[in-house]
């Protein structure tokens, strides 16, 4: 594969992945007129860069390994962003509702699964697994949003059916 081909893939998945970072980033600036008025505009320095500048950024750059830093950077921003929802989850009913409501629509624009791009699905089955058990909320949830997404194929039959049944134990002690 010549590098122009290997700049043209490292560009696709920018692309796929500023697709769902502006996807988020739209829900959080209308998620903030919903509190504050139509009207009201968020400080944008608050918010996640627009996939637009991260992809300039990236044009910018001359050689693959500065184009790769940009790719592990809104990596990097998925998987923060997917522990603090996942924490966010277990505020409460509405809270929960909210975000899982927003990551179903995620996946459905985006075609692909947040936590899963965040790496957050194979972290934590890896974790509950070892372990044999599901001590938290935020665990719970993960794994409840990695079965109504359907598991990739990357989780083996095996896998999927012990975590059902460490999620099922971790219920009956609720």
């Amino acid at each position: 594969m010549s590098s122009t081909d290997d700049i043209a893939q490292l560009r696709a998945e920018l692309e796929t992945l500023t697709k769902g970072l502006d996807f988020y980033r739209d829900w959080q600036i209308a998620l903030f007129k919903q509190l504050h008025g139509q009207n009201a505009e968020p400080d944008l320095n608050t918010l996640v860069i627009s996939g637009k500048e991260w992809l300039d950024l990236f044009d910018e750059q001359s050689t693959a390994r500065g184009k790769r830093f940009f790719i592990q950077e809104v990596q990097k921003w998925y998987a923060l962003t997917a522990n603090d929802l996942r924490d966010l989850m277990t505020q409460g009913n509405d809270v929960a509702q909210g975000i899982s409501g927003f990551l179903d629509d995620f996946r459905a624009h985006t075609a692909f699964d947040f936590y899963d791009k965040a790496g957050l699905f194979r972290t934590t089955v890896n974790k509950v697994l070892k372990r044999g058990k599901v001590i938290t909320e935020g665990e719970w949830y993960t794994l409840q949003e990695l079965q109504v997404s359907g598991p990739s194929s990357t989780f083996t039959d095996d896998e999927i059916e012990k975590v059902t049944e460490l999620m099922a134990t971790y219920e009956s002690t609720k």
